[in-house]
């Protein structure tokens, strides 16, 4: 959900929102919890192709390794 390019990824828990956070984080992407089980993404305005590329998958992978480890 979201507008833009600031967008909220809504997860099923509080917990792994902030396990995402955390794994992101670690990875070298910056995200923030919004709200109990949100994840806020808000890339800067002069982010390319391959800095969105990057992110995405850096997010994907924090997604993988908490889905992984429940």
């Amino acid at each position: 959900r979201g507008v833009g390019l600031m967008l909220g990824v809504e997860f099923r828990t509080p917990d792994q929102a902030a396990a995402v956070q955390e794994h992101s984080f670690e990875r070298g992407l910056l995200v923030l919890e919004c709200g109990k089980q949100t994840v806020r993404l808000c890339p800067p305005l002069i982010a390319n192709s391959e800095d969105i590329r990057t992110a995405v998958r850096i997010f994907g992978e924090a997604v993988d390794a908490v889905a992984a480890h429940p």
